[in-house]
């Protein structure tokens, strides 16, 4: 009879996966720890209880951990806007702003995370720089589609300045999430996000702005 499951000997690709997550797990805690410069992959390694050259060899290059950081963000980020799937006018802006809040109040760490490494990539070329420039444009077309849908259906006034709403959408989120990161003491993320919510009512829905 064979062996239980858990007791049976992991496949390579198991044991990969593990050692991976770990050791990304550990990067996570550097870098809130003491910062992307100081966040070495020897330490990475050892930390995660692995030899020292194991992140360097499974990841190559510091730059190229961190975007798959990044990466495993954009998953997550992802899967928090499943909630705003068949949604349409301000239910789906509305529901935009729900993930955000839900992803901030259940993966803090995370989101400190990716904005340390976003922040840290500004004023040089990197990687990490065009993950960024890559990320804010999905996530503009993401809100552009939504806005284009709703002037469509006739929800929205049909003279929305698209563009200047997305950038000033952006803006917000992005401003309150900077001052939440500098003194969270004094951030009511949920206060400030409904703020948004008022702002975008008046916008798409009473014009006020347009």
């Amino acid at each position: 009879m064979s062996a239980p499951e858990s007791q049976q000997k992991l496949t390579q690709a198991e044991r990969v996966a593990i050692s991976d997550e770990k050791m990304l797990e550990v990067a996570n805690e550097l870098i809130l720890e003491i910062g992307t410069e100081k966040t070495t992959l020897k330490e990475v390694g050892e930390r995660a209880g692995y030899s020292r050259g194991l992140a360097s060899a499974r990841f190559g290059s510091k730059e190229e951990l961190f975007k798959r950081i990044l990466t495993d963000h954009r998953k997550l980020w992802y899967s928090y806007l499943q909630e705003t799937n068949y949604k349409f006018g301000i239910d789906a802006i509305n529901a935009r702003i729900n993930a955000v809040e839900h992803i901030i109040i259940n993966e803090p760490n995370n989101i400190k995370v990716m904005y340390t490494l976003w922040f840290d990539s500004l004023g040089h070329p990197s990687v990490l720089s065009e993950e960024l420039v890559r990320y804010n444009t999905e996530s503009q077309q993401g809100l552009t589609k939504v806005l284009a849908d709703g002037i469509s259906r006739g929800e929205f006034p049909s003279n929305l300045d698209i563009n200047q709403f997305v950038i000033d959408y952006y803006s917000r989120i992005y401003g309150l999430i900077y001052q939440w990161l500098v003194t969270p003491e004094v951030i009511d993320i949920k206060k400030s996000l409904n703020s948004l919510k008022k702002y975008c009512e008046l916008v798409l829905i009473n014009n006020v702005l347009g």
